[in-house]
């Protein structure tokens, strides 16, 4: 008998969160932010609106959430390559051309010398190259989205830039190179096993085959049997009989994301079996 999640989420291995090297001193650290705090960012609309939102700067990423307790980024801000304009009325532009959501953002806060840090410091993000590895968060539950770019008539191929919205570029995965036994495998070989809760979107056939390589990373030695890995699901296309069943619903219709990462990331977890049956007709 297999055991692994169901509902929203699946089941959570207690499992300390994975360490990091403290910028080469080679002591075990948990990752920090290069700044972090409150800002004011003014509103895409016509009607120009400043709405006070949590920003912190991962290397060449700058991600900002409704508040300091979200744990889902309401955006992920890739600002390397990027123009970084000099302190005009107490705020700092980011110049964004290849963003496929806005072609800048306008940001600002109460203190000046606090502007003039954040300013300093977008700078040198901006010059900094691309991660190559997805962020591990310990104060959050890290998201990885398992994307199968041909599920739902190819939806999930356009769902992918909108999770890497939220979650970052390196925490999206193509379920096309490799399957899920390659990308979860990746994970652990970057973190070793953590608290990453996996969002796998794609229907019944695409939950089905990444659960079947959970249990194969079991069988061959990459995951201990006794972890357990909790799993969230995002139905696309039609049928979606075990969506259904866990009500997760029938199918992604462009709902907004956020609301659905955050259900992924403060579900309670619940367990269930999966089972194999074998019918032999006799006579």
């Amino acid at each position: 008998r297999r055991v692994h999640g169901g509902r929203q989420l699946g089941l959570m291995a207690q499992i300390p969160p994975a360490q990091f090297d403290n910028a080469g001193s080679g002591e075990p650290s948990a990752p920090k932010p290069a700044m972090q705090g409150y800002l004011y960012k003014q509103s895409h609309t016509t009607v120009k609106k400043k709405q006070k939102c949590w920003f912190e700067l991962w290397g060449p990423e700058l991600r900002y959430f409704q508040d300091k307790s979200s744990n889902v980024a309401s955006r992920v801000i890739l600002i390397n390559g990027c123009q970084v304009s000099e302190v005009k009325t107490c705020s700092v532009t980011i110049q964004t051309p290849n963003d496929k959501f806005a072609r800048s953002y306008v940001l600002s806060c109460d203190s000046s010398d606090e502007l003039q840090r954040w300013r300093q410091a977008l700078l040198q993000a901006s010059s900094l190259p691309p991660l190559v590895r997805s962020l591990n968060v310990t104060e959050r539950v890290p998201i990885v989205a398992l994307v199968n770019s041909k599920s739902g008539g190819k939806q999930g191929a356009s769902l992918k830039a909108t999770l890497a919205k939220h979650l970052g570029p390196n925490n999206v995965m193509d379920l096309a190179n490799g399957g899920p036994k390659a990308r979860i495998k990746e994970r652990l070989e970057q973190y070793g096993v953590d608290n990453t809760r996996y969002l796998v979107c794609g229907g019944d056939g695409t939950v089905g085959w990444t659960l079947q390589d959970l249990d194969f990373l079991k069988d061959h030695g990459s995951l201990s049997p006794d972890v357990t890995v909790p799993v969230a699901v995002l139905p696309l296309g039609t049928g979606n009989d075990l969506a259904r069943t866990l009500k997760c619903g029938g199918g992604y219709a462009g709902e907004k994301l956020l609301p659905i990462l955050h259900a992924a990331a403060t579900s309670e977890l619940t367990q269930f079996d999966r089972w194999k049956v074998v019918m032999t007709v006799k006579g």
